[in-house]
């Protein structure tokens, strides 16, 4: 609890201390201009990505979003140092018309501290809508645009100057090269044309494929496009396009949010409505079990002893057809409680159910394709039912409707969230066969677990569905992206 709390001081310190540096560096700005020197502009897009994106993070991590978002917010605070120095630095020319050891300092260090700006336009957009790195080349874009940003802030680091339009604010550590010079634009020209577009688009196609985030999606095309074109307004418009693009966008992060609360807090009340629904579902299925079917079964022989010692011919029959109708009760006793909790389920967990139910497809003349990677998780026993229920009815819906061939079983873990794959290579009309009952009864059992059914049916690509429920990995499978 006491870690939780400094954790948390520390995180709000942030924005205390870079909202104290944007005021400092507003006054420094006014001095300077009342000092009447040489005008130079002031940055508003920078100042306001301070002011609203530092306290969003803080605010996020109050709410416990994912740990790679926050920081990428919290990092705008740079932007704040990025500012405060570089009017100190114009501040110390403008006094006495020299550049102190002091305001030296300040100039390098504002020739640097905006690289985390492009973060919002690259990182961010990756880290959407889960907070994690998309599994496959997240972390190869990732890698990309931190070395390229990393050199072009190297090479804006060894500028002569003027820094930051400010005049008389020269580099101390600045070396005339026009080659670095020339690589650091590059650099800093390939991140902002492709890889900003590239980061976003794949929030995009994120938000597309899973039906969530498109709100933010959107924003982030949105602020793609007026960093592109702000060279296109002149000053002050271009910077206040962009502060209201990055308004847009802390707006949209701010209502997902909000609706992810919500389901959080909805998801929290149906797991402990699961919990004691599973509880009296384990207590009825031993009953069950260990009770009332025994005591058939029992009965059932004792007709048959019975039976035996009977000469009556109409006697004997009426106490077969009745150990025939108790047979029949002790078989529906099985079938419900195999309906409240499969066998194999119960034996071998949800992996070996499914492996069961693959091995008995194979054995039909079915081609099944399992991947299965669930090693480390441990669901709910009602989300195993509900998981295992879905893609017994998606793989029965194959066989009857779809005419595959091949049928494909996936089950892996993509950050906080456990997926279930049933795919085939059918003529597609699963979906027109499913509209019915079983499709409402798949969906149902995704809601009463908090998980999200997909279904997608082509007749050129086959049919897939995909079952989606969060949960929370063991530690040695924790799910790829930084935290």
């Amino acid at each position: 609890m006491n870690e939780s709390r400094t954790a948390s001081l520390v995180v709000w310190m942030v924005p205390v201390v870079s909202t104290a540096m944007l005021v400092a560096g507003l006054v420094l700005h006014a001095r300077t201009a009342a000092l009447d020197r040489a005008a130079y502009p002031l940055y508003l897009a920078d100042v306001w990505v301070a002011v609203i994106m530092v306290p969003l993070g803080a605010w996020l991590y109050s709410r416990g979003a994912p740990r790679g978002m926050v920081t990428v917010l919290l990092l705008q605070g740079s932007l704040s140092v990025c500012g405060f120095t570089g009017e100190l630095a114009a501040y110390d020319v403008a006094s006495d018309g020299t550049l102190s050891g002091v305001g030296a300092a300040a100039a390098w260090i504002s020739t640097f501290t905006w690289a985390p700006y492009l973060l919002l336009l690259t990182w961010l957009p990756l880290l959407w809508p889960d907070g994690q790195l998309p599994p496959r080349w997240g972390r190869a874009l990732l890698g990309v645009v931190l070395s390229l940003l990393g050199i072009a802030a190297v090479a804006a680091a060894l500028r002569p100057g003027p820094v930051a339009d400010r005049p008389g604010v020269v580099n101390p550590l600045g070396v005339d090269s026009t080659v670095l010079t020339a690589v650091g634009e590059a650099c800093l020209a390939f991140v902002v044309l492709v890889m900003m577009p590239l980061c976003v688009g794949t929030a995009v196609v994120r938000a597309v494929r899973r039906h969530e985030g498109t709100s933010v999606a959107v924003a982030f095309v949105v602020l793609a496009a007026a960093v592109l074109t702000q060279s296109l307004l002149a000053y002050p418009w271009n910077d206040i396009v962009v502060a209201a693009a990055f308004t847009l966008v802390a707006g949209a992060l701010v209502a997902a949010e909000q609706r992810a609360g919500l389901l959080r807090a909805w998801r929290a009340d149906a797991q402990r409505a699961t919990r004691v629904r599973d509880e009296e579902r384990r207590r009825v299925r031993l009953d069950l079990h260990d009770g009332l079917g025994p005591e058939l079964a029992g009965i059932s022989l004792g007709l048959t002893a019975v039976s035996l010692d009977v000469d009556d011919s109409r006697v004997r029959a009426e106490l077969t057809q009745l150990r025939d109708d108790l047979g029949n009760a002790v078989s529906e006793v099985r079938r419900i409680v195999d309906g409240l909790r499969p066998a194999t389920l119960a034996e071998r967990g949800l992996v070996g159910a499914l492996e069961s139910r693959a091995e008995r497809l194979a054995a039909a003349g079915f081609t099944v394709e399992l991947d299965l990677r669930l090693d480390g998780v441990s669901l709910g026993p009602e989300t195993e039912v509900a998981a295992f229920r879905v893609a017994d009815e998606a793989l029965s819906n194959a066989v009857r409707h779809s005419g595959a061939d091949t049928l494909t079983v996936r089950g892996h873990v993509v950050g906080r969230e456990v997926i279930v794959e049933i795919a085939d290579d059918g003529n597609g009309q699963v979906r027109q066969a499913a509209e019915g009952l079983g499709l409402q009864s798949m969906h149902a059992r995704a809601r009463s677990v908090g998980a999200v059914l997909t279904l997608q049916s082509d007749p050129a690509a086959g049919t897939r569905v995909r079952f989606v429920v969060p949960v929370t990995p063991a530690p040695t499978a924790a799910g790829a992206g930084p935290s």
